[in-house]
């Protein structure tokens, strides 16, 4: 019973963040673009991290 009143809880705030999410989060725009942009350069750098790390690993 207590798991289900934790979940009832959890999920309640989920429905109410997702309904006015669009007052809490700004327009889309530059700031956007700059994110997509630097997260793209991370992930890009992550994967030759990765890949560098299995090459000496290979040798």
């Amino acid at each position: 019973l207590m798991l289900f009143f934790f979940a009832l809880g959890m999920g309640t705030l989920l429905i109410i963040v997702g309904t006015f999410s669009n007052v809490i989060m700004p327009k889309s725009g530059q700031w956007l673009v700059r994110t997509k942009k630097v997260m793209g350069g991370m992930l890009i750098l992550i994967g030759e991290f990765f890949l560098i790390r299995g090459g000496m690993l290979w040798i």
